[in-house]
């Protein structure tokens, strides 16, 4: 997919908040991979733009000594003056849009990384609700168990006493489902 459509999907919400998060990442990495292009050619323009310079330089001294000497006239001294002044006015912008640019890698990156924090600690927190409501749920079958148990050891030694025993333990029995909720434990 291009950006323009990735963009799209997130606006019109086509998708889960994971894939969205998923494809905001992916955009934040081709914007970084843009900018680390554009750093690139701003640098290879720099160095162009340096050795221009440097011989702008050259020549404007060289057309100083020769106009303190009177050999070339002040407008040559003037023209070669205002050659080096913009080729190093061009430097110096060229240096600004450097560190432009990698002023917004680094702001892109962080994008990236806060991004990728959301994206996981939202995976961490749709693998983790279901494992903790197992927990909380063998919790409840424990106790459950638990009262089952004590319900099944009562039940069993009124049997063991005889069929007298259960009758008149027969109020005890119901007393006791009703203490351990047996209604809703089963």
């Amino acid at each position: 997919k291009n950006t323009q459509e990735e963009i799209a999907v997130l606006r019109g919400n086509k998708t889960s908040t994971i894939e969205q998060k998923m494809i905001r990442t992916g955009l934040y990495e081709k914007q970084y991979i843009q900018a680390e292009e554009q750093l690139k050619s701003l640098k290879l323009k720099r160095e162009a733009q340096l050795n221009s310079y440097q011989i702008e330089l050259s020549n404007f001294k060289r057309m100083k000594q020769l106009y303190k000497e009177d050999i070339e006239s002040r407008r040559k001294y003037e023209k070669a003056e205002n050659s080096y002044i913009n080729a190093k006015t061009r430097l110096d912008k060229t240096d600004i849009e450097i560190d432009v640019q990698k002023r917004r890698l680094t702001m892109i990156k962080q994008e990236k990384l806060a991004s990728l924090g959301t994206m996981v600690a939202g995976i961490a927190h749709e693998i983790n609700n279901p494992a903790q409501a197992i927990g909380f749920s063998m919790e409840g079958l424990k106790m459950n168990a638990d009262y089952v148990k004590r319900f099944l050891s009562e039940l069993k030694k009124c049997l063991e006493a005889g069929s007298g025993a259960l009758y008149a333990k027969r109020e005890h029995l119901i007393d006791l489902v009703e203490e351990l909720n047996m209604d809703l434990v089963l």
